[in-house]
């Protein structure tokens, strides 16, 4: 079982507990300005490899800031790791990703708006989302989600953006 009291680098527990089968670790927008937290982690995470302990490791972020990050030298398994680089959501699927929750929940959208919140998503699934949460909260008591709504659910996600994402 791994301890939380253990140092950094450390597992307590042999590779055989039973207390342990598998351990998973996710990290969401990976970025070079953490590059001390993440040479932690994976001195950790090399060492449970080593002992032959049961471990998966994803991350994510930006293809300029996980490349950087794999050329470290202490990062050297995520040199090793098979990598998978998102693509871009069709127009459509953009389109449907917003119509289809706004209807099902009892709301509507004019094409006009539809059409600047697909614009601004560029095909990038955390735009997608940010414009689509931002949008829905602006007015939750009305039925239809106006150009204007849109323009602004717009342009607070990106401030959100930018906020999360670094490129």
């Amino acid at each position: 079982m791994i301890s939380e009291t253990a140092a950094p680098g450390s597992l307590s527990g042999s590779p055989s507990s039973s207390c342990l089968t598998c351990c998973g670790i996710i990290l969401d927008e990976i970025h070079h300005n953490q590059l001390a937290e993440l040479r932690e982690l994976a001195t950790t995470v090399q060492h449970a490899f080593r002992e032959g302990r049961e471990l998966a490791f994803a991350g994510a972020g930006p293809a300029p800031s996980v490349s950087d990050i794999a050329n470290e030298d202490v990062l050297t398994f995520l040199r090793r790791a098979e990598r998978h680089t998102s693509v871009s959501v069709s127009r459509r699927d953009v389109e449907r990703g917003f119509s289809e929750p706004i209807e099902a929940a009892g709301r509507s959208i004019g094409d006009d708006a539809l059409r600047a919140m697909v614009d601004a998503a560029g095909g990038y699934p955390f735009l997608l989302q940010r414009i689509g949460a931002q949008t829905w909260r602006l007015h939750p008591d009305q039925t239809e989600i106006t150009v204007v709504d849109a323009e602004e659910g717009n342009s607070k996600a990106r401030r959100r953006k930018d906020g999360f994402t670094h490129s």
